[in-house]
Parts: structure tokens; sequence; C-alpha cells
């Protein structure tokens, strides 16, 4: 999709440069660059990454310049998700319903009516769509770092109201919420960065209001209890299996 896009505002002669690691797949990228560009190669190895090349011609046949034409439509079985659900490539737990975010479904209170509720790092916008469908007149905001998903979020969960950004603090004046849910990220690419979960637990307290709750999943083999306790007065598990465990806080400490 990237490489169509690069492609989309090239001029006829123009390179495209793309450089990735080994292990996150960049040896078969080669032959994707040879689909859209002539000339493919590499222009570079070293330290288990390489550089690779391709030329923009003056006709490319079948070109997906738009992000609508790699739009997916699939069909979805979940009490109060849409049956048909829209994603794009690259966009988190494209086409399925990711098990982690189905057991936080699962376990998802009800909340009350008019509550105002914030999808933290919400892809295509299934936990929001699923929290406003559990209160009467519940508003959703559902923030992301990835336009991407955000697009995808619009047409699934009509009627919220959509923030880019990276982290909490991108909600800074949007607040405070009455909960806020969510499937935290934990990578950045394809490496583990913990300190992203805890940031968002350090940080979420101010954006509740003081009867407001914190619901989100997280891997088991994370130690978030202690944090949690120091950010919330009451904390529980609403659900567990052998590898996540849904944690909801109450009671926000305000620092």
């Amino acid at each position: 999709m990237a490489l169509h896009a690069a492609a989309s505002v090239l001029r006829p002669g123009g390179g495209v440069l793309v450089y990735g690691a080994n292990d996150e797949g960049i040896r078969p990228a080669e032959g994707l660059v040879g689909e859209v560009f002539s000339r493919p190669g590499t222009v570079a190895v070293g330290g288990r990454c390489r550089l690779l090349q391709g030329q923009r011609e003056d006709d490319v046949p079948g070109l997906r310049g738009e992000l609508g034409s790699w739009r997916d439509v699939t069909v979805l079985e979940y009490p109060g998700l849409p049956r048909t659900w829209v994603s794009y490539p690259g966009v988190f737990s494209h086409r399925e319903l990711d098990p982690g975010t189905r057991l936080l479904l699962d376990v998802l209170p009800r909340l009350p009516a008019g509550a105002r509720v914030l999808d933290y790092g919400c892809g295509s916008g299934m936990v929001g769509a699923v929290a406003m469908a559990r209160g009467e007149g519940v508003r959703a905001e559902l923030l992301d770092v990835d336009t991407v998903a955000l697009e995808a979020a619009r047409e699934n969960v009509p009627g919220a109201e959509l923030v880019r950004g990276d982290g909490l603090g991108s909600a800074a004046g949007r607040g405070p919420f009455d909960a806020i849910v969510s499937n935290p990220p934990l990578h950045r690419g394809k490496a583990e960065d913990p300190g992203m979960v805890t940031t968002f637990l350090q940080e979420a307290p101010r954006f509740l209001r003081p009867l407001g709750i914190l619901v989100f999943v997280a891997q088991r083999r994370l130690p978030v209890e202690e944090l949690l306790r120091k950010s919330f007065g009451a904390v529980s598990v609403l659900g567990e299996d052998g590898t996540f465990r849904v944690w909801e806080g109450r009671e926000p400490r305000r620092q």
C-alpha cells in the first residue's frame, strides 16, 4: 500500500528508496518493489538491514494510489459491533477480532447514560463501538496515532469524535472522561516498548472524573498491578484467560 502511494505522487523517472531489517521482512520486499517500480534492486546491505530502490515509469499498470482502493470490508460476529467492518492493510487486528480485544469486550461494564468515554489506541474502533452500545447516549472519542486506522474508525463508529495523537497527552483539553477503555499498544514497530503502557497508566487518572473508571486489557506477563494501584484506589480483575487479563481501576488518584 505504501509503495502504491509513493508511486502515485512521483514523477516519471522519480525514485523510491525502501529501508528495513531482514527480520522485519525487507528481503521479500524487493519483489513488491518490482510489482510497482522498474529497475528494482538492492542498493546496500549491512547490519542485518538492506536498502532497496525502484524507479517510477510513465505508466504503472494497476496503480492503487487512493486509500479507498485498499478498503477492506469483512464480516464480524460480535454483539454491539456492526456485522460488516471496515479495515485497511497495516491496521491492528486487520480483518479479525483479536483475542485480547475480544476478552476486553466480553467483560466491558455497561456505562452510565450519557457517559463520555475515550478509546485509547482505538485501531479501527471496535472497543469504542461496543462501549457506545453498552450505555444509553454514550459519547465516544477515539484516539490513535495511525491515521489510516482512524479512517476505518470514521466509517465503523459514526458519531464518534476522532483524535490523532501519540499518547494520552493528545487528549489534553478534551476530558475529563467517565471511562477510558483500551487495548493499549505494546510495540513500536517490531520491538516491545512496555514504557508506553507504564506512561498510559500513570497519566490515566488526570483524564478521568472522580468517579471515572479505567478498563484495559494486557498480557498477563506484564507487571502492571503495582503501578495500577499507585494510580487508582480500587483495582480489580474483570476477566482473564491463559494469555490476557482485563484490569479495572476506580477512584483515580490525581498526582
